[in-house]
C-alpha cells in the first residue's frame, strides 16, 4: 500500500492526520484527539455594523479573558475586508475557531459572555453564525 504521511498536529484542534492512501486520498488513520474522541473544528462569522464605538469597547475589554477560556482562536478581525463580490455593508467582520460545536455554542451561551455581550448588543447590530468545519 502507498501512503503519502501528513501532519496536522499543528492545527488548533490537535488533530494529527496519520496516513492518507496516495490513490484513492481517503483517509485510513487518524489520531484521536481527547479521550478517543475525534472533534471537528467549527467557526464562527460574525458581520457587525457598530454604531457606538464607546459601548462597543466595553464589550472588547472583557471579551478575550472569557474567549480563551473557552479554546477560542481569534483568525480575523477585519474593518476593510476586500470584496470580491456583492456587497459587504459591515464595520467589522471576524473570524473565530474553536475546537468543536459544543465548544463555541458553551462560549457562546455562557451566562459571563452573555453578561458581556450586552454591551455589542448595544452598540452594534450583527449577523452571526456557526459553520463546521471540513472533516478530514
Amino acid at each position: 500500500e502507498q501512503y503519502e504521511t501528513i501532519d496536522l498536529s499543528h492545527a488548533a484542534t490537535g488533530a494529527s492526520i496519520k496516513k492518507i492512501d496516495s490513490d484513492t486520498k481517503k483517509l485510513v488513520e487518524r489520531q484521536p484527539l481527547e479521550n478517543g474522541v475525534n472533534t471537528m473544528s467549527h467557526y464562527i462569522i460574525a458581520q457587525i455594523e457598530i454604531a457606538d464605538r464607546e459601548e462597543y469597547g466595553k464589550y472588547e475589554s472583557g471579551f478575550m479573558d472569557i474567549f480563551i477560556k473557552y479554546q477560542g482562536k481569534l483568525l480575523s478581525v477585519d474593518e476593510e475586508p476586500q470584496l470580491l463580490e456583492g456587497s459587504w455593508p459591515y464595520t467589522r467582520t471576524v473570524l473565530i475557531e474553536f475546537p468543536s460545536k459544543e465548544t463555541a455554542l458553551d462560549w457562546f451561551t455562557s451566562d459571563e459572555y452573555q453578561a458581556l455581550a450586552k454591551h455589542r448588543h448595544n452598540a452594534s447590530a450583527a449577523n452571526i453564525t456557526i459553520l463546521k468545519g471540513i472533516e478530514a
